[in-house]
């Protein structure tokens, strides 16, 4: 009846209790997002108590050494959307309510090459691209960040972030707002 349970955890459930600790387990990508997921929606204290009592769970230092391997790259967050789902699923009423609310922060204008990403960063985002000119030569001097942020409860997550220039049309930001 363990149907709920990934086969790696499974196979963590077997080890003798001093053997967990020193196996090394391998995680499954599937088991490392499921318990992102479980860790988002419960909290630091209460997914240190789902390990504590016995949950084959990673722990929370390999959740974040796994997170080095997740994708940012600029625009829409989508698994971020998904991650907030988990969380206020078990939220009352009131509690799910949230603002989409965005900054912006000024940033030096340059071109940069992100190893995480393998690309450089630098350029304006293309929905945010007005000016007539070679998408090559516009730079960003602006990253404009979009979050989703409670209302009742005090809680936050960055969904999406742009680079953008000077200025931009109204539009281009509607747009995107309404896809977020």
């Amino acid at each position: 009846n363990l149907k709920f349970l990934n086969k790696d955890q499974k196979h963590f459930l077997t080890l003798k209790n001093g053997a967990r600790r020193r196996s090394g387990v391998v995680w499954s990508d599937k088991t490392v997002k499921e318990c992102l997921q479980i860790r988002y929606a419960c909290g630091k204290k209460g997914y240190e108590y789902l390990r504590r009592i016995g949950y084959p769970l990673p722990a929370y230092r390999t959740l974040c050494s796994r997170m080095k391997d997740v994708s940012l790259e600029p625009g829409i967050q989508s698994q971020f959307i998904d991650w907030i789902a988990a969380k206020v699923v078990n939220f009352s009423g009131a509690d799910r309510d949230c603002v989409l609310s965005l900054d912006e922060v000024q940033i030096r204008k340059c071109l940069e090459f992100d190893k995480g990403l393998n690309c450089f960063l630098g350029h304006i985002s293309p929905q945010f691209q007005h000016l007539k000119t070679d998408v090559h030569k516009n730079l960003a001097t602006h990253v404009l960040v979009f979050m989703v942020r409670g209302i009742t409860i005090h809680w936050k997550q960055i969904v999406g972030y742009f680079f953008t220039g000077d200025s931009m049309k109204g539009e281009a930001l509607w747009e995107t707002a309404k896809e977020i």
